[in-house]
């Protein structure tokens, strides 16, 4: 056989044992469909507003944020549990995750919702988590998992700021991105504003899976189609959103385009970066003004 094909014979052989279904651009396939999962997320979104659990009041106009992504847990929880502690040890409002959260594998899911219950108990005022699904997510009926935990992947929420004499609220959009695409269903929900006003907000900050820019030219992963990558970024453009948080690629980027910050975080997963798992956090400023900086886990 020719050497050549031979390796690519090899390299599909390894993808195809590592992965239940793959593209050619090296993106697991979910087995649900965005639009599918956007739906669902819409009615459990809307039942959680009716109950007003999502939007988060605080008694000042300053706060910080921790953002994360692509920990791929399996059976160590570490890499998770410093990521928390730090939020809970810095006093940041919430801890944000960009996808690939956990294996799709049960037992991994359930060690997962186990730290998850364990901080929601142990710190019930101060411990808020708010993640995404992202491609490994969804895969293997991984949807099936995520949403028994977290319910949605496409929501969003308020942070409103009292300080007894000025007021601010800024918005939180998390967005489904898993399959590399944000679907029909979930553009027209962007669209038609059912999920959230941008109206007299202070900030916008978005947070979704797929990256949207290519750290490095030869990345064995994809980005967004081009007519939907272009219409989003004309679309946070437009909104005046302040930053967008991404991952899946396993690389940091940090760049500005049409006036909006995209921030592509590195992977935290124990497993591939045992030596550091660096996740972001975003600050915010009485007046409004965002600053961000690198976190090391150890």
């Amino acid at each position: 056989m020719n050497i050549k094909y031979l390796a690519i014979y090899a390299l599909s052989a390894v993808a195809l044992m590592s992965c239940s279904k793959v593209e050619p651009t090296g993106v697991l396939i979910g087995h649900t469909s965005v639009d599918d999962r956007v739906k669902q997320s819409i009615t459990y979104y809307k039942d959680m507003e009716s109950e007003n659990t999502n939007d988060i009041n605080i008694s000042k106009l300053s706060y910080s944020f921790i953002v994360g992504s692509d920990s791929h847990l399996r059976s160590n929880m570490i890499r998770l549990e410093e990521f928390f502690q730090e939020a809970i040890d810095h006093g940041d409002i919430l801890t944000a995750h960009c996808g690939d959260l956990a294996e799709t594998q049960p037992e991994y899911y359930q060690l997962t919702e186990n730290t998850v219950d364990t901080f929601k108990t142990r710190y019930p005022d101060k411990f808020r988590f708010f993640p995404v699904v992202g491609n490994h997510d969804v895969t293997r009926n991984g949807w099936a998992m995520f949403t028994k935990i977290f319910g949605s992947s496409t929501y969003s929420i308020l942070v409103n700021c009292d300080d007894g004499t000025n007021t601010a609220t800024d918005l939180f959009i998390f967005l489904d991105s898993a399959n590399g695409t944000f679907g029909e269903y979930q553009i027209e929900v962007i669209e038609s504003n059912i999920l959230f006003a941008k109206e007299a907000v202070r900030n916008i900050f978005v947070f979704t899976h797929t990256n949207f820019f290519r750290p490095r030219k030869n990345a064995f992963s994809s980005t967004l189609p081009r007519e939907e990558l272009y219409y989003m970024l004309k679309t946070f453009h437009d909104w005046g959103v302040n930053t967008v948080f991404c991952g899946h690629i396993h690389a940091w980027d940090e760049r500005e385009y049409g006036g909006v910050n995209y921030i592509t975080l590195d992977a935290m997963s124990y497993e591939e970066r045992p030596d550091y798992g660096d996740v972001i956090r975003c600050n915010v400023a009485e007046d409004g003004s965002v600053s961000y900086e690198h976190v090391h886990l150890k």
